[in-house]
């Protein structure tokens, strides 16, 4: 994809070829992200991605991106930014409207190949604001509440895993092992 490069202005000068110094959620990049549309793509076609999320893991920084699209349909609703305006789409660096879809979303590290630096040595074209970034945010909210209660559910079936695994059990005045429920027994031992 082509940057508008009337309105494709970094967010801030100083994101040109230091823009990884300055990545941040809400913003429009280029990026190959790694679905093929047919099989003779040699590599991913080039797409605005939008950051939902960064986060520094052993020492780099990577980012979660959402896949961009300019097909309008309403598959994976609930979780989409839908730019549907043209004055809309060029304010944030796009050639046309677009919607990101949170659903289909890849976390990579900023040294990824697959990020393609524009005419400003930085794959970032725009930054969402306004209403746009606020449904960005209630988007990352859903996304997040969706994976917090996905975490309880593991952990709750682990431990009823844990306990099924277990077999509660009292060690007697002999030694001998009851499991819950049952009522021990004195053993007489014989002298």
């Amino acid at each position: 994809m082509t940057p508008n490069t009337d309105t494709c202005i970094p967010v801030d000068v100083t994101q040109t070829a230091n823009w990884k110094a300055g990545i941040k959620i809400g913003q429009i990049v280029l990026f190959r992200f790694p679905i093929r549309e047919n099989a003779s793509e040699e590599q991913p076609k080039l797409r605005p991605c939008l950051v939902l999320n960064t986060r520094r893991m052993l020492g780099k920084v990577f980012v979660e991106l959402a896949y961009g699209t300019s097909a309008q349909t309403t598959a994976n609703k609930g979780y989409e930014v839908r730019i549907l305006r043209d004055a809309d789409a060029n304010a944030v660096g796009l050639s046309r409207p677009t919607r990101f879809i949170g659903a289909r979303r890849v976390i990579v590290s900023l040294d990824n190949p697959g990020f393609d630096v524009n005419l400003f040595d930085s794959p970032v074209v725009g930054q969402l604001t306004g209403e746009l970034f606020e449904r960005l945010n209630a988007v990352r909210a859903r996304l997040q509440a969706e994976a917090d209660m996905a975490k309880a559910t593991r952990e709750e079936r682990k431990r009823e895993a844990r306990d099924r695994l277990q077999l509660p059990a009292k060690v007697e005045e002999v030694g001998r092992l009851t499991t819950r429920g049952s009522v021990p027994r004195k053993q007489s031992v014989a002298r």
